[in-house]
């Protein structure tokens, strides 16, 4: 990958070339969790704020993850997947602090944070500095899901998703009218 000034035309493009070049090697050969782990990097944005950059904050958390479960995991992606949370969980924390409300999109990334925290061990939770209950972090998850809002859509009765307001949820037996 290119180093290059932030923001710079030459650093997405080469971002943009890697990305493309990992996926091909995917293509061929989808079973190696380092190339996962390298699509997490790629896709991992330049600042954590999720109004910005939402779509590559979760296809940070898809590859991270992917790269952990595949036939030959690549076990390092523990770390950065954990750097990863802790950097929302700090966002979060934050934003309590200075009284700033939390977003849809944002409370959605805290639930799957501390889903992924409740699944860890104790021993590597207490390592990274978090709370080593599995309750504690089911408990935040639900709390955080508690405050995602849903509107209904008065046309079809569909819900429509406020974490991406342009999609809309529809019940999978409408497909079958197509």
């Amino acid at each position: 990958m290119a180093i290059a000034e932030d923001g710079s035309y030459e650093m997405w493009h080469w971002r943009d070339v890697s990305r493309e070049q990992y996926t091909q090697v995917l293509s061929k050969n989808s079973t190696v969790g380092r190339i996962y782990h390298h699509l997490a990097i790629l896709a991992f944005p330049l600042c954590s704020a999720p109004e910005i950059d939402f779509d590559g904050i979760v296809s940070g958390f898809f590859y991270f993850t992917k790269a952990l479960v595949v036939k030959t995991p690549f076990f390092s992606a523990r770390e950065s997947l954990l750097t990863f949370i802790n950097l929302i969980l700090a966002r979060e924390k934050a934003e309590k602090r200075d009284g700033v409300p939390q977003t849809d999109r944002a409370n959605f990334l805290t639930v799957v944070s501390h889903l992924i925290l409740a699944s860890l061990g104790p021993e590597l939770l207490r390592k990274n500095g978090h709370k080593t209950s599995k309750e504690y972090h089911l408990k935040a998850s639900y709390t955080a899901l508690g405050k995602i809002g849903r509107s209904t859509c008065s046309a079809e009765g569909a819900k429509t998703s406020m974490i991406h307001p342009r999609y809309v949820l529809t019940p999978c037996w409408a497909y079958s009218c197509l």
